[in-house]
């Protein structure tokens, strides 16, 4: 472990001054507690399994702007959208985010950085950011693995597709245009 490196055994802080960690280049580990995610994360999945996995870094790019670079991880418990059966799920997220002061500065960071506000203490908010990441992580339908998925093969199919056989080619009408 480097010494800029700090191993967080109970839980990692809800804010962080980026630009003092990024001056420090300090790389944190550690977790969240799972209540903090309950508001929204909790709204959107059937209940968080587990606490919040976290490994951040904290540097500046090229052109000297703070970047924040990290993953998470979390098990959560969803329902099959398929057999309407609940199944746990693990998320994981990896995030590259650069903080602004103003919403107007995002146009201007690179394509692969999501901007984070600063507060009034200039300050990032990382449990909201990562809250953010998994939600954006959802798949849109979640459904167990089809191996996994309790629902039989008969169900999943809707219907047999009829072959037409007295269905005439459509360039029938070329071949005997050449005749003429």
């Amino acid at each position: 472990m480097k010494t800029n490196d700090i191993n967080f055994e109970q839980k990692l802080p809800h804010t962080l001054d980026a630009l003092k960690c990024a001056q420090k280049r300090l790389d944190f580990q550690g977790y969240y507690t799972k209540s903090l995610f309950q508001e929204r994360l909790g709204d959107s999945v059937e209940s968080i399994e587990s606490d919040i996995d976290i490994s951040v870094s904290f540097q500046f790019d090229l052109e000297k702007r703070v970047v924040i670079e990290g993953k998470a991880g979390v098990d959560v418990v969803v329902y099959c959208q398929r057999c309407n059966e609940k199944f746990k799920k693990h998320i994981d997220v990896k995030f590259l985010l650069s903080p602004i002061k103003e919403i107007a500065f995002a146009d201007k960071l690179p394509y692969d950085y999501e901007p984070i506000l600063v507060n009034e203490f200039g300050e990032v908010d990382l449990v909201n950011a990562i809250e953010d990441e998994f939600l954006l992580s959802l798949p849109t339908f979640t459904k167990h693995d089809i191996e996994s998925c309790e629902v039989p093969e008969l169900v999943r199919t809707f219907g047999e597709i009829e072959e037409d056989t007295d269905k005439e080619n459509p360039f029938a009408v070329l071949s005997q245009l050449k005749k003429h």
